[in-house]
């Protein structure tokens, strides 16, 4: 039972570490009716890759690990929260459902 258990863990984390670091250069964003509006003229939502609008979410970390500044600047101009950290909560939430699925009985 311990090695299911630690088997886990260590899957979620390998999965959580990847999404956070490494997120920002493959999870999909478009532009929405919120990137639209006045008050987000920074676009925070999304990048820009070779003049085309949409590409990959943004960093959602406020700061690099150096400790300047990545979102932050974002964040206090709009008060508006990165979906990079809604991805990654809601990829949590399904780990861990299809965890609470496979415990239910264990076979050696």
């Amino acid at each position: 039972m311990k090695k299911h258990i630690f088997g886990q863990a260590s899957f979620q984390i390998v999965i959580m570490c990847i999404l956070i670091f490494i997120g920002p250069e493959f999870i999909p964003e478009d532009i929405d009716d919120v990137d639209s509006r006045s008050v987000y003229r920074m676009n925070p939502h999304y990048k820009w890759h070779n003049g085309v609008v949409g590409g990959t979410v943004c960093s959602g970390r406020f700061y690099t690990i150096n400790g300047e500044p990545d979102y932050s600047k974002v964040f206090d101009a709009t008060k508006n929260y990165s979906r990079h950290f809604t991805f990654i909560f809601n990829t949590f939430v399904w780990m861990q459902i299809f965890n609470f699925i496979n415990s239910r009985k264990i076979y050696e």
